[in-house]
């Protein structure tokens, strides 16, 4: 049986490559996808033939043939060997035949690939589905949430993605096992091995502390982990940990895992643990497309000299990390107090700015040593 959905993702992105209006029709010769969203749901005479007869292709030629019916070339529909719909093409059979027969080999290769991908999802375990549906580019909701209500969890209430990273994957087992055994943890908390040296967590908040989970996270993960906390101190595992964002609705956990992977690729710390709330201006920046960064930026970019350029990436580094405060900054840049006075204030005078005292030149200012980062191709945070 064809999937419908399935069907009409097909048909939307082969509207990107060909003006030729395309059918597909199930077995019972019933159009479920089309270029013309008015003909779905209509019966076709041509795909009920095919289908009946057992015939491969039929070729219209002119609309007195089959009343109705306008020219093209219609296909049956082969996965496994199995005739499972037609494939119409509207035009001249003569000058669409190749595109047709491309159309038709492009879906029957994208349905035997998803029913290969179903029939692979059908051998795994109910958990390792679930899994597959939460992470998964292309997500079915309505297959996540039955997955979700097979496994007991529930789709009411909040919870926030943790990434594990070992240094050493053959702790993962260990990990989950002693994660597992804690008091705090239930089977709302869904946990698994993700990789050779990842661990995913979702945790939830218990409901009764809605209303201050939102200030006391940090101290209800600390205490949700502590037991594997104390054995990675004890047996001196390396591990650090990703805290991603809140969320309340499957279809978005996805989501919360993406901003662990980005937290992962993009922040450099001695932190055991470092939250993407924490972080949230550096995530906005960096996926602002870099044309707009340079719109805004380019004359800055360009009067500038290079030296003045390096100058304000090593300064503000320091500041930023260190929030404005010149005397850890200047531990952090291996320089003396008044040499990092000095830079601040040639700079504060350069761009009549001065982020100390003013938030909204802070934020310029990072805006901007960001723009400088990305201009020179460098990774730094």
């Amino acid at each position: 049986m064809l999937d419908i959905a399935l069907c009409n993702k097909f048909i939307e992105k082969v509207n990107h490559y060909t003006e030729y209006n395309i059918n597909i029709m199930d077995d019972n010769g019933i159009i479920i996808a089309s270029r013309d969203p008015n003909r779905i749901g209509s019966f076709h005479y041509i795909a009920y033939q095919i289908i009946q007869s057992g015939m491969e292709l039929l070729e219209v030629r002119d609309e007195k043939d089959f009343p109705g019916v306008l020219p093209g070339i219609n296909m049956i529909i082969l996965v496994n060997n199995e005739r499972v719909g037609v494939v119409g093409v509207t035009g001249a059979p003569d000058k669409i035949k190749s595109v047709a027969l491309m159309i038709k080999m492009s879906i029957e290769t994208m349905l035997a690939y998803e029913m290969s991908k179903e029939a692979h999802f059908k051998r795994q375990s109910s958990k390792e589905r679930f899994i597959n549906y939460l992470l998964i580019d292309n997500l079915d909701i309505a297959k996540l949430k039955q997955s979700a209500a097979e496994l007991g969890y529930r789709d009411d209430c909040v919870r926030i993605c943790i990434l594990c990273k070992l240094k050493d994957g053959e702790y993962a087992e260990e990990f989950i096992r002693r994660l597992k055994s804690s008091e705090m943890h239930t089977k709302q908390n869904i946990s698994f091995i993700l990789d050779d040296s990842h661990i995913l967590i979702f945790m939830m908040f218990p409901a009764q502390n809605y209303a201050s989970f939102l200030a006391d996270y940090k101290a209800m993960i600390g205490c949700y982990l502590a037991d594997v906390l104390h054995w990675l101190l004890v047996e001196d595992i390396c591990c650090k940990f990703y805290i991603g964002s809140f969320q309340n609705n499957l279809a978005n956990y996805k989501a919360s895992y993406e901003h662990c992977k980005w937290l992962e690729n993009n922040i450099v710390s001695n932190k055991k643990a470092e939250y993407f709330y924490d972080h949230t201006g550096d995530y906005f920046l960096d996926i602002i497309p870099s044309a707009q960064l340079y719109s805004a930026f380019n004359v800055f970019l360009s009067s500038l000299p290079a030296h003045l350029r390096d100058e304000y990436v090593t300064t503000f580094s320091a500041l930023i990390k260190n929030n404005y405060n010149l005397k850890e900054s200047s531990k952090d840049l291996y320089v003396h107090n008044n040499t990092l006075t000095y830079r601040y204030n040639k700079l504060k005078n350069l761009l009549n700015i001065n982020p100390i005292l003013s938030a909204s030149d802070r934020d310029f200012c990072r805006t901007l040593y960001l723009f400088f980062i990305s201009a020179a191709g460098k990774s730094q945070r």
